[in-house]
């Protein structure tokens, strides 16, 4: 187990990556329908993660179309993200607590996790996998999504909350979902601050207030993943300002990434599909987003308190 964690991440290269991507095909042929007009919506899609005017996006997840061209284009390279991010952990110096955090994490036999920000949970399809991978004689996991919407096409977690990350402190958790989070061996943050409106590149004071009231509840010995997409102003102020606040105690371990680059085109490239598939998905905007450029960032709670 070890020797797999800390051989630098050739293994997750040559390995992991591969083994979460290879269910790729089988979401192309469950959602490819060429009667519908599918490449619309990927470019009306595309464009939407790309706003010249601001610095957030808007989009309606309820068209089930949608979620259907969602799923073929960002299901996969969003599965990858807490992979390579615990991979990145595990692989820190001994006695750290992050390194530590993370190799309990990977080694327990059941794990309580929650997804903010869920939607159609990749983030759940990858972490099975990874741990799949690296630890094939387990792992049970207890999941739950924490969103403002509850996507019909889905991996299905455990529970499901809605959840409204700028609602006002006392009421954005519902108490069985705060109970949840507070027995959590991980909660993830991921994809969805780029999606809270915000003034300009000014975030709204609320979330970080929320988010601070998640690390609050954290258990000794958790970990909390915060995982973006790069290119918003608006979420690197909220992230510099959540980790200026993360320093302030003792008992916290941070760790941030301001800039990552993460491409998936060579193991897509050896999947099992056809090349009349390959050209019609490449025709219809509609191939696997191949590249993610991402910030990550992790913090670890200690039973020592300020």
């Amino acid at each position: 187990m070890n020797e797999i964690l800390n051989a630098k991440n050739k293994y997750f290269y040559d390995e992991v990556i591969p083994y979460i991507i290879s269910g790729y095909p089988s979401l192309i042929k469950k959602y490819y329908d060429k009667m519908q007009n599918q490449k619309s919506i990927s470019a009306a899609l595309w464009s939407s993660y790309k706003p010249e005017e601001k610095q957030y996006v808007e989009i309606d997840y309820t068209n089930i179309q949608l979620q259907k061209v969602y799923l073929m284009k960002y299901f996969i390279p969003h599965a990858v993200l807490i992979p390579f991010v615990l991979d990145s952990l595990s692989r820190r110096n001994n006695g750290d607590l992050l390194h530590t955090a993370s190799l309990e994490l990977l080694r327990s036999n059941a794990l309580n996790v929650s997804f903010f920000g869920g939607g159609p949970s990749p983030e759940l399809f990858g972490l099975m996998h990874y741990l799949k991978k690296i630890q094939p004689n387990t792992i049970g996991i207890s999941s739950a999504v924490l969103d403002k919407t509850k996507w019909q096409i889905a991996m299905k977690p455990d529970y499901f909350f809605e959840t409204n990350l700028i609602a006002p402190s006392g009421s954005f958790l519902h108490p069985n979902a705060a109970d949840v989070v507070r027995r959590s061996d991980l909660v993830v943050i991921q994809n969805c601050l780029n999606e809270i409106p915000g003034s300009g590149c000014n975030y709204n004071q609320q979330l970080l207030m929320n988010m601070k009231r998640i690390v609050n509840l954290l258990k000794p010995g958790s970990l909390m993943l915060v995982i973006e997409r790069y290119g918003y102003e608006l979420v690197r102020n909220l992230l510099n300002d959540f980790r200026v606040y993360l320093t302030t105690f003792n008992n916290l371990k941070i760790d941030y990434e301001a800039y990552k680059k993460l491409e998936l085109k060579e193991s897509y490239n050896n999947m099992n599909i056809s090349n009349n598939m390959i050209n019609d998905l490449r025709s219809d905007w509609l191939l696997m987003n191949n590249c993610i450029h991402f910030q990550w960032l992790a913090v670890s709670k200690s039973s020592y308190c300020n």
